[in-house]
């Protein structure tokens, strides 16, 4: 029996859209009734779904994990945490129910699951016996979600579900594994047969067509396997059987290159890989952008090579200037909600993230293996968010508003910068020319605060005053108001001696 694979490179996240069969001749099953060794119900999900049952079965190369739910699943998340290793599934919209919060699983891949309602989701956590880490895979279909951890090891091609030992193969030329492998250069469906089959190659647009006649197989392998969700030239796998046999009918990215070939007893398409999709490379699409469009990123320019292309490549690390030392993650999402996102991240760090009404949005990420502070980063740059750290307490919140309120903030600062200076007590001294300084005192001892004093210099008429540097100001100006000279009228008389001679200059004219 079979179980559509999708192999990772290095320390990928395995999770794809193909439901997985179980091995019934083959399994050992561990059912969770629902009405035994239950916890306390949890409070209903808003959506009414509650689970039914989890199965445990073991596999000779996998252990999987089989929640069935009372509705459909719509939102998921998987991730695993480290030291120990252990592996978590989120499902948003569903209750536990009367379903048990931990049992035993007691396989090579799984040592116990544990259910646990946290808000709105339902988490399911699985350890593994010595914390040994293991690659993993999540499917649903429906109202079934299934978890298979374990498989071979780097570089084979192996099979969720084989026939165990012993165990032979129905008679005639049987298709024993329909597989997907992906590879650094190049990702491959792989058709195990029982021996020796003859098979016939058909091409057609965008897609390549194996046959195998007189060929059968199992009804679990008949599953479509959908990989548009990857980064791989492959989009879909459509085994089906008719009359004359089996075909593999295996749809591709146009443009696509291709082959086909036989290897041990399996008929192998292989579709090589672009050169520069190598492991590290950033891959962002221009959309005929230009260069100059683009924004820059620690003083450095993307230059397309030979014209905007229509995907470009930066084969070299970005210095952001930054260190991140964060638990590492794994991220794999499509048109997810913000508000999800950063909710895993929050658990994952152990901080409490709150977000503004204007965080809105969805994001779709694929980050593998990196420190959750970067991940945080990346998630926020890419939709223009910004975050402040204050104690526990992560506040995100869009870049326009926190500037918004560093500015307000600053400002609020030398206000405070500005009334502390007035605040500050000076001492003064004011001369008084055109009165007596002590005829002033009580008219400035009015403005004075409680500590303020003022005395007075008779030697040299002046006013001597320790206040506040405001009420100084205030006195100042008081007294260069009130010290003014006295207005005063001033009366004359000359007597100027004059006979009619002068008539003339004194412009004086008689009789």
């Amino acid at each position: 029996m079979m179980r559509n694979r999708l192999r990772p490179k290095g320390r990928y996240s395995w999770r794809y859209q193909a439901w997985l069969a179980a091995a019934a001749l083959v399994s050992v099953m561990v059912v969770v009734p629902t009405l035994v060794q239950a916890a306390a119900e949890a409070p209903p999900a808003a959506s009414g779904v509650r689970v039914e049952e989890v199965v445990v079965s073991k596999t000779p190369y996998y252990t999987n994990i089989e929640a069935t739910v009372s509705g459909k699943i719509e939102n998921y998340n998987s991730f695993k945490l480290n030291d120990p290793f252990r592996i978590v599934v989120d499902i948003w919209g569903v209750a536990q129910g009367a379903v048990a919060s931990e049992l035993p699983a007691g396989t090579p891949q799984g040592k116990s699951v544990k259910l646990s309602q946290q808000g709105d989701k339902l988490r399911m956590l699985v350890e593994t016996p010595d914390d040994a880490p293991f690659p993993f895979l999540v499917t649903t279909e429906g109202n079934r979600l299934v978890l298979s951890v374990g498989g071979g090891q780097e570089g084979k091609v192996t099979s969720l579900d084989r026939p165990a030992a012993g165990m032979e193969p129905s008679k005639g030329k049987t298709v024993l594994g329909i597989d997907l492998e992906d590879l650094p250069d190049m990702s491959n469906v792989v058709v195990t047969t029982s021996g020796a089959v003859s098979h016939k190659v058909v091409e057609g647009k965008d897609s390549v067509t194996l046959v195998f006649p007189g060929a059968s197989t199992e009804k679990g392998l008949l599953r479509e396997m959908d990989a548009r969700k990857f980064d791989i030239p492959i989009r879909k796998v459509r085994p089906a059987a008719g009359k004359k046999g089996i075909e593999v009918a295996v749809a591709f990215a146009p443009g696509s290159r291709y082959s086909v070939e036989e290897k041990d007893n399996a008929v192998v398409v292989s579709f090589p890989k672009e050169a520069g999709t190598e492991k590290g490379a950033v891959v962002a699409e221009l959309k005929g952008r230009t260069a100059s469009s683009m924004p820059a990123y620690a003083g450095k320019e993307m230059e397309p090579a030979g014209g905007p292309p229509k995907w470009g490549f930066v084969t070299h690390e970005v210095e952001s200037g930054k260190k991140y030392v964060g638990q590492r993650i794994s991220l794999d999402f499509k048109d997810a909600d913000l508000a999800n996102v950063f909710r895993i991240i929050a658990e994952v760090s152990n901080l409490n993230i709150i977000t503004t009404d204007d965080v809105k949005g969805r994001v779709s990420v694929r980050l593998i293996n990196v420190p959750w502070d970067q991940a945080l980063d990346i998630v926020l740059k890419s939709k223009a968010l910004g975050a402040t750290h204050e104690g526990n307490i992560l506040r995100i919140a869009p870049l326009s508003a926190l500037r918004a309120e560093d500015m307000a903030r600053l400002d609020a600062k030398k206000e405070v910068e500005k009334l502390k200076a007035s605040l500050e007590g000076v001492i003064e001294t004011i001369p008084v020319n055109y009165g007596k300084a002590s005829d002033l005192k009580g008219k400035i001892t009015d403005l004075l605060s409680e500590g303020g004093k003022v005395q007075i210099d008779d030697r040299t008429n002046t006013i001597i005053i320790r206040d506040l540097r405001k009420n100084v100001e205030d006195v100042k100006a008081l007294v260069a108001k009130l010290d003014t000279a006295t207005p005063q009228v001033l009366i004359e008389a000359r007597i100027v001696e004059v006979d009619t001679s002068f008539t003339r200059e004194l412009g004086v004219q008689w009789g």
